[in-house]
Parts: structure tokens; sequence; C-alpha cells
């Protein structure tokens, strides 16, 4: 047979690779320069909006913790109380304000950059922690703040939202000097039985906002970021003797800004701005247009220099990678040729240097082998079985008609003898001979496959000298649903031979059948029971791994299972629950068949 001849895949991927790699440092040297450089600016300007972004979220989520934090101060109960305890006539004041000033203390300490905590009541009364000088009179920023306690608590009282104040000087410490924001909130409190507010005061390091501006802790070059607030003044800068100037609000205002301050001193500045509507701030990031004008022109010359040599690497890499990959593609193509051949044994072996794509080719074609090698066993075990299923039915196979001729004949001896119970078992099992192998696949009334039970069961009760009771209890709309013949019969018996075996107690077996928008069966023992471990195999189709049932319970049940899942499908459930001395309970749900008519 003529086969076509094919380029090898070898050829292929080193023609596609070095035309992958080579034209497009061509092309883009070529004829994309100047877009190169727009996109580049487009970029830039999408990344600082992104940047904005992601500072704005920081910023927020930052405030947020602080909110969080102060509604610990305003909602909390025992604040309150000792508040109107303080106005009451009897208060030890003192004790109240160190008691107040423990528990900002402690809230304090949970947050980083607070540096002091103040809660001013109506009449002009503080309670405060301050991180920088922990013993003081008053908050240590308030000496330098531009407005005194009452004009904060006029301007705080005044809404139910968070209030933020501008950055300002607070004071000089040993190491620094302390530029702070406030963030205030109101809080009700009772004095002397009357509602009154307070308002409770977060001072806030600037350094916090300066860190959400540059995370990393230094300025990029050609570029700075900072924050102004709705009337225009600057509240966070890297540098800190600009912070509080009125600067405006637009565009053109934050370039003369910064461009007065000396950090970037181009001509050719832009901003761009983004406004936090939850605070009311803008955050401005200022930078040199052009900025990457000579690293671009750098890069290009760089790659008209390196064109000839990337041509050169390229080719290398590319063979390398060639015929890296062809070995163990070649491996594979081998092995499958073997296996065109029928060699079902083959297999191909991976190693952790195949790629990942050729290393599940690979296991993928051997799972299939295994799979294929398990099918054929079945296959051959199936044969095997219907071999062994056709030589049993040859030997099962007598005529029903003399059994049944024989047990009518046994039946009038026992009626001319007067044994009329021994007539009433062999009238009995004759019923249950010709129900089973009349049609034993077939479909019946629930009403017919109920009075075959209870032959069976009087049968069983003759046998064993009436030493257990039953009880059928079947809704009457429910009779006239089909089910297939003999499903119940090795739940029923199981519960008979197995459930009563050694048991001294009455025996009791119940069925009942209930329907709604499924039939619901319920056989029950009060038999000896079964351990857990057994009970978890059964319900789990694991019939065989336990030796104390004989294997004629395990086939029996077993049986039952597998006829219901063919019949019924995914549509069937069985449930076995049992304890050891407390007997069986089997739970079959049915789907219900259409009514008998």
């Amino acid at each position: 047979m003529l086969r076509r001849k094919f380029s090898s895949l070898r050829t292929r991927l080193l023609v596609s690779m070095l035309f992958a790699a080579l034209i497009p440092i061509l092309v883009i040297d070529l004829i994309m320069y100047n877009r190169y450089l727009e996109i580049i600016q487009d970029n830039t300007r999408e990344l600082t909006k992104a940047n904005l972004s992601h500072i704005e979220t920081s910023l927020d989520t930052w405030t947020d913790s602080y909110s969080d934090a102060m509604r610990q101060i305003y909602s909390n109960e025992d604040i309150r109380e000792m508040l109107t305890e303080y106005y009451s006539s009897y208060a030890d004041k003192d004790q109240i304000k160190a008691d107040i000033r423990q528990e900002l203390k402690d809230i304090l300490n949970t947050k980083d950059y607070i540096m002091s905590i103040t809660i001013v009541t109506e009449d002009g009364q503080s309670f405060f922690y301050d991180r920088v000088t922990p013993f003081s009179y008053n908050p240590f920023w308030l000496h330098e703040y531009s407005m005194t306690m009452s004009e904060i608590y006029d301007i705080a009282s005044e809404s139910e939202d968070n209030t933020y104040l501008s950055t300002e000087y607070a004071k000089t410490g040993p190491n620094k000097n302390y530029y702070l924001f406030n963030m205030a909130h109101t809080m009700p409190y009772k004095a002397w039985t009357v509602e009154k507010k307070a308002v409770v005061i977060f001072s806030i390091d600037e350094q916090l906002l300066e860190k959400i501006c540059n995370p990393s802790g230094y300025r990029q070059k050609d570029t700075v970021t900072f924050m102004v607030d709705g009337k225009g003044r600057v509240i966070s800068y890297e540098d800190a003797q600009y912070l509080a100037g009125s600067i405006g609000s637009s565009d053109s205002d934050y370039i003369k800004f910064v461009r007065s301050t000396g950090v970037l001193k181009a001509e050719n500045l832009y901003a761009e701005v983004r406004h936090d509507d939850k605070l009311g701030w803008d955050i401005v990031n200022v930078s040199v247009s052009n900025r990457y004008n000579d690293e671009i022109a750098q890069i290009q010359q760089m790659v008209i220099s390196m064109a000839v040599g990337s041509a050169v690497l390229v080719v290398i890499i590319v063979l390398f990678t060639t015929r890296y990959l062809m070995s163990h593609v070649d491996r594979i193509a081998d092995r499958m040729r073997l296996i065109e051949k029928g060699d079902m044994n083959v297999r191909i072996e991976t190693t952790s240097r195949m790629p990942a794509e050729l290393a599940a080719i690979a296991e993928h074609l051997n799972d299939m082998l295994d799979q294929l090698e398990v099918s054929m066993e079945k296959e051959k075990m199936l044969a095997e079985r219907e071999k062994t299923a056709e030589i049993t039915a040859l030997e099962a196979r007598i005529n029903p008609h003399f059994l049944y001729n024989t047990l009518d004949t046994i039946n009038w001896m026992a009626i001319d003898n007067d044994e009329i119970e021994i007539s009433n078992a062999i009238s009995a099992l004759g019923k249950i001979l010709r129900y089973g192998i009349s049609n034993s696949n077939g479909i019946v009334s629930i009403a017919t496959e109920m009075e075959w039970l209870k032959q069976y069961i009087y049968l069983q009760q003759t046998r064993l000298k009436d030493t257990f009771k039953f009880e059928i209890d079947v809704e009457p709309q429910v009779m006239q649903y089909n089910i297939h013949k003999l499903l119940l019969q090795p739940f029923v018996e199981n519960s008979i031979i197995h459930g009563f075996k050694n048991k001294k107690q009455l025996h009791m077996l119940k069925i009942s059948i209930k329907a709604d928008d499924m039939l619901r069966i319920t056989i029950e023992d009060n038999g000896v029971g079964m351990k857990k471990e057994q009970v978890d195999a059964i319900n789990a189709g694991q019939f065989q791994h336990y030796d104390e049932y004989d294997e004629k319970y395990h086939v029996g049940m077993e049986n039952a299972f597998q006829r219901m899942h063919m019949y019924y499908g995914e549509s069937v459930d069985i449930h076995i629950e049992s304890e050891p001395g407390e007997g069986t309970t089997v739970y079959i749900i049915l789907p219900k068949d259409e009514e008998t008519k």
C-alpha cells in the first residue's frame, strides 16, 4: 500500500520557529517604532490610572479599618456608661478618666499610624491617649493645630458620618516632626439623664498617606504621587514642608505646584487625577510625558545591532529544541508501530524530562491500552459465564407440568389422609413455583406480588412452626402500581433465615409500602441484626467480604441489588440499617410505574 509522503515534523518545527522568531524582530524594527512609542505612552497612562485606582482602594481599605476601630469606641457600652457616670455627682472622675484612657490605649495599640485617640464632650471635656506622650494633660497634637477642640467638635457633630480634617503640623518629636490628619465621628451618651453627643477623634500620622502613595518607600524617576483635599490643600506629599498648603484643584494647579517644589523640573509634565468620592480627596500623579523616550531609542538601537546575532542564536536554540522534542515523539511513534502490529503489552515509558504534553499523550495511550486489556479480559469472562449459563439452563430444563402434576398428586394424597396442613403447604408451594417459573422477569401489580409473598411467608411459617409473626401494611391506592416480580423475596428470606436465627424472643416481620412521588418500601425485622462493617459493605455492594453469611446469602442479596439496578437504573435506591441485637431495616425506593389496567 502506497503512503503519501509528508514533510517531517522536525522540518516543520524548525521552519516555523525560525519564521516566528526572526520576522517579528525585523518588522518591529523597520515599521513599528512610532507605533511602539505611542503604545508605551498609552500603556504608561493606563498603568498610572490603574496605580491611582489601586491607591484609592488601599486608602479606602485603611480608612474602613480605622472606621471599624472607631466604631468599637462609639458603640462601646462600657465607655458610654463611663461617660454617663463621669457626670454623676458621686463619680470618681480621675478613676473614670484612667479607665477610659486604658480603653483608648487598647484600641490604639491595635492599629498602626494612630498617634492619638481623643473623646471630646459637648462641654469641652476631653479624654485621650497619645502614643507619643502618653502621660500628658492635653492631646499632644492640639498645641500647634489651627483649630480648637471646640471648633473640631462643632464641625464633626454636624455629620452622622465620618469627618476628615486635613493634614497639619502637630509637634516636633525627638526623632521627627509629626504631621497628622484627623478623623472624627459622633458618639451618643447621657449626662444627668440628658442625651448628649461626644466626638471621637483619631489623629493619624501623615506617613500612612505617604506609604499608600509610595508603597515601595521610594519614588520612581520622573513621577510623583500626592493627595489634595476637597479645598485644594495638600494633605500628603513627599516633602513635608509643603503639607497643608493651598494649591488649587485643577490639573494645571497640580503641575504648577510640583514644578514649584523642584521635585520635577521638566517642562513637559502631565497630571492624572483620581477623585475619591468617599473622602472627597484627589489622588494626583504628575509625570514627565516623554520619560521613556530615551529608553525606547536605546532599545531600538539594541534591536538593530542584535538582529543578526539573534538570528544565529535562534537557529541554535531551534535546532536543539526540535531535536529534544523529536526524540520523545520518535519514541512514542515507535511504540505505536508495535501496537499497530498487535503487541498489546507495549507501554510508553515517561520520564521527568519528557514535555508535559507528550507525557500526557503517553499516559493517555497507556491508560487506553490498560482499559482495552481489562475490556478484553471482561469479554473473555462474560463469554465463559454465558457458556456456563447455557449449560445450567440445559441442565435445568425440566418440564414444569411434570412438577406441578406431581405436587398435585401429593396434595390429593394428603387430603385423602386428612393432612390438611400438609395439603395447604403443598398448595402454597405449587403457587410459589408457578409464580416464580412463569415469566420470572415479568411485571405485576403490587397486589399480585403481595399475595405471592403471603403464600411464601405462610410456607416459611409452616416450616418454622409459627415461630414468627408478620404484618403487611400497603396503602390501598398503592396496590395497583406495577413492580417487577420477586424483587422483595431475597430480603424477606434473609430476615426469616438469618435474622431470626438464634433469637429466642417473639420474631416480627413487617412489610410496608407507601407512595408519594416514588414507591417507598420498608422491610423490617427484630432479629439478630448485623455489625456496622457488614452493613457498610452491603450498602456499598460488597457482599463477598464477610464469611459470616453463607454463599447463598451472598448470591441472593447480590442478585436482588443487581436486578433492581438493571430494571430501574439510577432511579432505584437501596439502603440497609441494622444494629446487633436490634434487628434490620431495608429501605427501597423505586419509581412509580403506570397503574395496571
